[in-house]
């Protein structure tokens, strides 16, 4: 098997985990669709779950699209496919780990926009949403800063940790 296999695989899970979230936001968001005082939150929620589905749906049926993508062109035709040499074996686990960051992430943006609408139709003032929820806020978009360009240049993040580790 090819790394983007490998990643085709990791892609196939990323879309289950984004099927069972979306269907578990989707069960927490009933209650709030008949509430007037969090319709926009609802709205909110209902389109996230909808756009999460359709990536599930995307990534299921097109993983290896998506992992052709992600992956580097090889300039060299691979002699043995079986073998999977070590730097395809680091892009195979920097893409498990980027996809795992990734969810973890995509739920924090759900869960601070709808914690942000939450504050804007209420009496509260922005002001009054405590430090620790601000730097949480934060510490959200920088990761998804950092994990955008992790994710379309995988292998070049690795190249760079290599020349740092080995000095080269």
């Amino acid at each position: 098997m090819e790394a983007k296999h490998f990643v085709s695989i990791v892609i196939r899970v990323f879309s289950i985990v984004i099927f069972l979230y979306a269907v578990n936001s989707g069960a927490n968001v009933v209650p709030l669709i008949d509430d007037p005082a969090y319709k926009s939150i609802a709205y909110f929620q209902v389109a996230s779950i909808i756009t999460m589905l359709l990536v599930a749906v995307f990534l299921w049926f097109f993983p290896l699209i998506v992992a052709s993508g992600l992956l580097p062109r090889s300039s060299e035709p691979s002699n043995s496919p079986s073998k999977l040499e070590p730097i395809d074996f680091q892009v195979v686990c920097f893409t498990s780990i980027t996809f795992y960051l990734l969810f973890n992430v995509l739920s924090d943006v759900i869960y601070w926009g709808s914690y942000l609408l939450f504050f804007g139709e209420s009496q509260f003032d922005s002001q009054d949403i405590i430090a620790h929820d601000k730097a949480s806020i934060i510490t959200t978009v920088i990761e998804l800063i950092v994990l955008v360009p992790l994710l379309m240049n995988i292998k070049g993040f690795i190249l760079v940790l290599n020349k740092l580790r080995y000095g080269g």
